[in-house]
């Protein structure tokens, strides 16, 4: 099974695992890592380590961050490796909750990626504007 690390600034991503256990259950294979603005980048590289060495299978590990270009994506990036440790970043609640749910059937650690940054963007609306184009379709 695919292992699951959410790295983000402070702890979005304590609490994003959290809200996705009170959805889902328990999660096993699911953690989260969080760093802090008085991290350098060595003590915030030795946590992300030492999770992803907890969280390894042969499937791999897939590794999502709060925004790219962020502390938590630059340190968690130097740790990329093509079918064993893969980054998206941009975490959200709907792909957070797809990598969880998907990660048994999927055939990769490189199809997980790819499937759970199209959940996150497909998930992303404008109410408004999608309430406006259902009154449009159903009238």
């Amino acid at each position: 099974m695919i292992g699951i690390l959410v790295v983000t600034h402070s702890n979005l991503g304590q609490a994003l695992v959290e809200c996705g256990e009170q959805i889902l259950g328990r999660t096993p294979g699911v953690a989260a890592v969080k760093i802090d603005a008085a991290d350098n980048h060595e003590m915030a590289l030795a946590r992300i380590r030492e999770a992803v060495g907890q969280l390894a299978t042969a499937d791999g590990v897939l590794v999502l961050t709060d925004m790219f270009g962020g502390t938590p994506s630059n340190v968690s990036l130097t740790l990329l490796e093509p079918s064993k440790i893969e980054v998206v970043s941009g975490v959200n609640m709907p792909m957070l909750l797809h990598a969880v749910t998907a990660r048994a059937r999927a055939s990769s650690l490189a199809e997980l990626a790819k499937n759970t940054a199209a959940s996150g963007r497909k998930n992303i609306v404008i109410a408004g504007a999608l309430l406006d184009e259902g009154a449009v379709l159903a009238g």
